[in-house]
């Protein structure tokens, strides 16, 4: 046999040795940004489980989830996307006036989310809230009344990176007794706008500034929020966003939270006297500061209930009657408690 043919088959039998290799499309991904390459090209290299890009999910929804879910989990405690409950107040008093009155409310609030692209949200719904006052014989400046509010609830989520999100929401509605023909007085535009800021990356701790319009304070209709919310673990968490509400829950497993905390409600209506009085209009305004135990149990992924227990230790109130006299004052200390169900998809 020649001997050059015989050293050819020889070497390619043998193995060589190890050299420096050409990167691949797995070694490309698996070296990539937190973000994988596929989000600026989605047909190159697998997905984060591994997946390739045939089998994959590109729904905006799932790459929210995948991008944000994380970070949102941290960020807020459980909030149902449709929420309803009834409130129950007896015997409230006004501080300085005679009489009380009782209270009972129905609250229903919807935000559906709909993701627009993998960094934008935007949550689309309405709300309802009848507010039922039964004054007693002695009261003088307010007449028995249903209150009524009927609005939409219009938001955007953006995530501008990974640490920063920015929230806005726009809630018209109608704010009255519905008794009579609705006027512009009956009308609200309330808006409000939230800054979240992650201190560090994949970190627990987040600080939140933004402005709020709306009917809370009867001097003061825009005013600033400041708070953070803390998730210290997957079992224990704090949430304040100063003045509306600030709350410390412990989720002990994964179908119960309890928690305490404390929130302030508030709301200026557009009301009519009777006819006899000639249905004369004028504005009241209400307000609540509440400090509550609560319980939620979640029954599956997608239902709850949830109870409050607590008192309204403070509030301002301003009523009127036909004949001018007023209802006016801060709220007396006094026990309520609040029964809901919610709903998350």
């Amino acid at each position: 046999m020649n001997p050059i043919l015989l050293f050819a088959l020889l070497a390619s039998a043998l193995p060589l040795p190890d050299g420096p290799k050409s990167p691949t499309p797995a070694s490309r991904t698996s070296a990539a940004p937190e973000r994988p390459i596929w989000k600026l090209e989605p047909f190159a290299g697998q997905d984060r489980q591994g997946r390739p890009p045939q089998d994959r999910d590109y729904a905006p929804s799932t790459l929210w989830n995948e991008y944000h879910g994380e970070y949102m989990v941290k960020y807020r405690p459980f909030t149902p996307d449709i929420t309803g409950s009834y409130i129950w107040d007896q015997q409230q008093q006004v501080q300085g006036e005679a009489g009380d009155f009782d209270l009972q409310q129905v609250n229903f609030l919807a935000r559906l989310p709909f993701a627009l692209q993998p960094d934008t949200m935007l949550r689309i719904g309405g709300r309802y809230q009848l507010r039922d006052y039964n004054f007693d014989n002695l009261v003088v400046g307010a007449e028995d009344d249903e209150l009524h509010v009927a609005g939409l609830n219009v938001g955007l989520a953006h995530f501008v990176n990974d640490r920063i999100l920015l929230e806005g929401e726009f809630m018209p509605g109608i704010y009255s007794d519905f008794d009579g023909a609705l006027s512009t007085e009956d009308y609200q535009w309330y808006a409000k706008a939230l800054l979240s800021w992650r201190l560090e990356e994949n970190g627990n701790l987040f600080l939140k500034f933004g402005v709020n319009y709306d009917g809370t304070f009867e001097e003061m209709p825009v005013y600033p929020v400041l708070g953070l919310s803390w998730y210290l673990s997957p079992e224990f968490r704090f949430d304040v966003l100063a003045p509306e509400y600030l709350r410390f829950s412990w989720t002990p497993s994964n179908w119960l939270i309890l928690g305490v905390g404390a929130d302030v409600q508030g709301d200026e209506f557009r009301q009519r006297s009777a006819p006899a009085t000639g249905k004369i209009e004028y504005s009241v305004n209400v307000q609540e500061i509440r400090a509550y135990g609560d319980a939620t149990i979640r029954f599956t992924d997608n239902l709850s209930a949830f109870g409050r227990l607590g008192a309204i230790v403070a509030g301002d109130y301003q009523f009127r009657d036909p004949a001018g006299a007023r209802y006016n004052g801060t709220l007396e200390p006094n026990f309520f408690f609040e029964v809901g169900f919610g709903v998350k998809f």
